[in-house]
């Protein structure tokens, strides 16, 4: 049986972070985007509305969470989920066997809230838990592609033969590497620095730097231009590095940062989160040589994905991605004058 428990404010969720910590890791379907150690900070560097998160109790064992918050708008009240807009995956979270049991208790215990409007499941892979919730009782439902998702599969790779994890490229790829090599070598000596956990929130500046720098070159701020996001991603470094789920690796040429890239890998798969690179370096294609670099430490650490995470730019299929789009799924009450 199922026991349904309502936290309204952050202070009660803090109380059950250890519980849900141990929830994530035994789940099978698990990122690092549902975890506390990304879905907390977020929470205390937003604060986009007041927490409304749902928890699922088996004798007294957490083995299912469902953090939503809400925003107030003149039609009523909108929930949404924990991480939005920063978050590449979002879903509920249930432990393996009770996923049909947390969907249902979660139907139940929203139907009995009467003050939302909509409630919107956002970025969904293709095996969220969370698309097993169909229908609510007196709402209309729609569903769309929020995002295009590049993957790489890496099934063949062998941990320790960058060769064989770049046969897995297509062969103009490992051509580009190659010609950029040779280029880096040319200028002066390279290096891969794996980011220690002491050094994480020097080498994140460091990056934020460089990406920002990239696109004012562009004439735009970038996503980590803001105070508020820079301080979101510290909290999340300082959590996540100790666990080695948060990785960091830098690129050095001639003796100077040429690109930084900032990721995470856990349970068989890496994701790829955001890079940058010294523009003065452009001709010796940091990004690329780094990004290969990251591809081959994610196997050695056991994945067996990279996922390049939301968006159709072009480099990723150079990588030999294919789509795996995330859905959206929106509930909307039906006013009772326009139930049928």
């Amino acid at each position: 049986m199922i026991d349904t428990v309502v936290m309204r404010d952050i202070s009660e969720l803090l109380t059950v972070e250890s519980a849900w910590w141990l929830l994530w890791e035994r789940c099978l379907r698990r990122t690092p985007f549902q975890s506390p150690g990304w879905l907390l900070p977020w929470y205390r560097a937003f604060a986009p509305g007041e927490p409304l998160v749902f928890t699922f109790w088996n004798s007294g064992r957490l083995v299912g969470i469902a953090p939503f918050y809400a925003e107030c708008k003149p039609d009523g009240l909108h929930l949404l989920q924990f991480g939005t807009a920063v978050s590449d995956f979002l879903d509920i979270v249930a432990e393996p066997g009770s996923e049909g049991l947390v969907v249902d208790a979660l139907a139940a215990a929203l139907s009995a809230e009467a003050d939302w409007r909509t409630i919107t499941f956002d970025e969904l892979p293709p095996d969220a838990v969370a698309l097993g919730l169909k229908n609510l009782p007196g709402c209309g439902v729609s569903e769309e592609i929020a995002s295009t998702c590049p993957v790489l599969k890496l099934d063949d790779a062998a941990a320790d033969d960058t060769a064989a994890v770049e046969s897995n490229f297509p062969s103009r790829t490992r051509r580009k590497l190659r010609m950029a090599r040779h280029r880096a070598g040319r200028r002066g000596a390279v290096h891969y620095i794996f980011t220690a956990e002491g050094s994480a929130q020097c080498a994140f500046q460091c990056l934020a730097e460089l990406h920002t720098a990239r696109w004012h070159a562009r004439g735009e701020a970038g996503v980590l231009a803001g105070k508020t996001v820079r301080r979101f991603h510290s909290e999340v470094l300082n959590v996540l590095c100790p666990k080695a789920i948060a990785r960091l690796y830098e690129l050095r040429i001639a003796g100077e940062t040429a690109a930084m890239y900032y990721g995470f890998v856990d349970s068989g798969c890496a994701y790829a989160y955001i890079g940058g690179f010294d523009l003065r370096f452009a001709y010796e294609s940091p990004g690329t040589l780094l990004l290969a670099h990251a591809i081959t430490e994610s196997v050695r650490a056991g994945a067996r994905e990279f996922h390049f995470l939301r968006g159709s730019e072009a480099y990723k299929y150079a990588w030999g991605a294919f789509d795996r789009p995330n859905r959206r799924r929106r509930f909307t009450r039906v006013p009772p004058s326009h139930a049928k």
